[in-house]
């Protein structure tokens, strides 16, 4: 995130991540065949931002943070962007 500099905000971070990444990360999510896997591999991509943008460890629970941040799993916007489709 060498955008931001060393006076980071978070929120403005996670606007620039929500606002470029994840149009591109759910692109035609519509029409995927999810299993599992996928479905596990997105939620680590879109936990793992998280954890970089608000630097934290691994070992911590994103759940909180999702929370705080008023976002969903990728797992769950996945889901809707199907149903609204």
């Amino acid at each position: 995130m060498l955008v931001v500099g060393y006076n980071k905000n978070e929120m403005a971070m996670l606007h620039l991540v929500k606002t470029y990444c994840l149009p591109a990360l759910m692109y035609r999510c519509e029409t995927w065949h999810m299993d599992r896997s996928d479905c596990h591999r997105l939620n680590v991509i879109w936990n793992n931002s998280f954890l970089k943008i608000f630097g934290c460890s691994w070992r911590e629970d994103v759940s909180c943070l999702l929370f705080y941040s008023q976002t969903l799993p990728m797992s769950y916007m996945v889901d809707q962007r199907k149903i609204l489709f």
